[in-house]
């Protein structure tokens, strides 16, 4: 989807409904963040639950100035940076930054078929549909399930290619890998979808190094008081979680993190937690047995 204006998306009104009813019969929805400069949580549909929201990188893989940004994005695309090595101060603006593909010069009516450059988050999101449909072939050749739309957006976060450089605000948890992304979706470990966690309900995690395992709970409006703790057992483990997005197995793409070296023992406490789907992740730094995980709030 490459169309957007201002506003928070919310479950119910027509955008949010409308997706999600999409999302129920098994489709994946991926929009454009918005070229504002500014955080997409501001914007709609980009900010609608389920969506995967992309970003633009230019050529260098840095981001381009114009996109929109924000713990909303799931990840980055090539849209396209205008000016040379994305920058904005530059006054040339070279043809290899922009996306090129084929237009027609017609205005009313059908013309010649040409060349034409452009550049924009709505350049970068089609990158990731194009991306998402290899996935979803992959496994239909390979006689596996379907994948949800959830699990696609597990394997494309997962999957990501790291920044080549911190983008300096949430940004998504990388650049979209066509064949790494495949290969996400191939792997049962990587779309593994997310155990369902219950408030004060601790459960137990073990892995080795390297395991990462993955978590949701709903928190409703107006609780208080998120804690997201591990505790006791052996080994070393961290602790990531985001809101809305599923976070990264590294948790490069993390709103919180607890990650205390030699221990078990994290934390994540938000005194008044944003409304939503909070997804939690648990990353072996070492290998690790009997660690109690528990995420509570209070209801009011």
């Amino acid at each position: 989807m490459s169309l957007g204006g201002p506003g928070t998306c919310e479950a119910t009104d027509a955008f949010g409904s409308a997706i999600a009813g999409a999302i129920s019969r098994g489709v994946t929805v991926v929009v454009a963040a918005g070229n504002n400069t500014d955080n997409t949580a501001n914007y709609s549909p980009s900010s609608c639950p389920g969506v995967i929201t992309v970003s633009s990188v230019g050529i260098t893989g840095k981001r381009a100035f114009y996109s929109n940004y924000g713990s909303y994005v799931s990840i980055a695309g090539p849209g396209g940076g205008i000016y040379a090595n994305d920058d904005p101060t530059q006054t040339t603006t070279p043809d290899a930054g922009f996306v090129w593909s084929t237009l027609n010069d017609g205005t009313t009516a059908p013309g010649n078929p040409i060349y034409g450059e452009m550049a924009g988050t709505s350049q970068a999101t089609p990158h990731v549909a194009g991306v998402v449909a290899l996935m979803i072939g992959a496994v239909k050749a390979a006689g596996q399930p379907a994948l949800t739309p959830l699990q696609i957006q597990e394997a494309l976060i997962s999957s990501a290619r790291v920044f080549p450089v911190s983008e300096g605000v949430a940004f998504g948890s990388g650049v979209v890998d066509a064949n790494a992304a495949v290969q996400a979706a191939l792997s049962p470990t990587m779309t593994a979808l997310p155990s369902t966690l219950v408030s004060s309900t601790p459960v137990t995690v073990a892995g080795n190094a390297g395991t990462s395992l993955i978590y949701s709970i709903t928190v409703p409006a107006n609780a208080t008081n998120l804690t997201i703790r591990t505790i006791g057992g052996t080994g070393d483990v961290s602790l990531y979680a985001k809101v809305g997005v599923p976070v990264a197995p590294n948790g490069s793409n993390a709103d919180f993190s607890s990650a205390k070296p030699n221990t078990n023992n994290e934390a994540i406490v938000q005194t008044t937690p944003v409304t939503g789907t909070w997804y939690v992740r648990v990353t072996g730094v070492k290998t690790f047995a009997n660690v109690q995980l528990t995420a509570s709030y209070t209801a009011h």
